[in-house]
């Protein structure tokens, strides 16, 4: 690579670099994805009710519920789909471990069984929503005791708003 005057790489070299690093990210996403998809998920999810709390349901109900779709949407992204990283991420809304553990599983859960629809368009994709209703969600109402709100692009909004984490 030849460099310009300024010292600097040419355009075209940063442009290839990027492609390079972009490659690398998406090989990395793909590995963390099958990795969850090998093990099945999470084990939190075969636990029942474990966000009935008292604590847990203050924290649903002042402000977790409003902003579940955007905290889910944050660590399931930020973690790619691991659910012990899930669970760390969504617990900074203040759940208990065991109730943190069962979002962890519906991250890894959508990870694992609903991967393909979600990657293009995450929530707001519908094909995403229903995949994750379908395979996802009857095993995080048991695992929590929690119904989960439905996506609406208003309520996506109010929860950016909210968002804690």
């Amino acid at each position: 690579r030849e460099p310009c005057a300024n010292g600097g790489l040419r355009w075209a070299d940063h442009l290839i670099m990027k492609r390079q690093l972009q490659a690398i990210f998406t090989l990395a996403a793909v590995a963390a994805l099958w990795k969850v998809a090998r093990h099945g998920g999470s084990k939190a999810l075969e636990a029942t009710e474990c966000c009935q709390g008292r604590s847990d349901l203050k924290v649903w109900n002042r402000g977790g519920r409003e902003a579940f779709l955007q905290e889910i949407d944050v660590c399931g992204q930020r973690c790619v789909g691991r659910a012990q990283c899930a669970a760390k991420c969504i617990s900074k809304r203040g759940y208990s471990p065991a109730c943190a553990d069962c979002f962890g599983g519906l991250v890894s859960c959508t990870a694992a069984k609903c991967w393909m629809p979600c990657a293009r368009g995450g929530d707001a994709n519908a094909a995403c929503r229903s995949c994750t209703k379908a395979k996802c969600r009857p095993a995080f109402k048991v695992c929590s005791g929690i119904s989960l709100p439905e996506w609406t692009e208003e309520g996506k909004a109010a929860a950016a708003k909210i968002s804690v984490v």
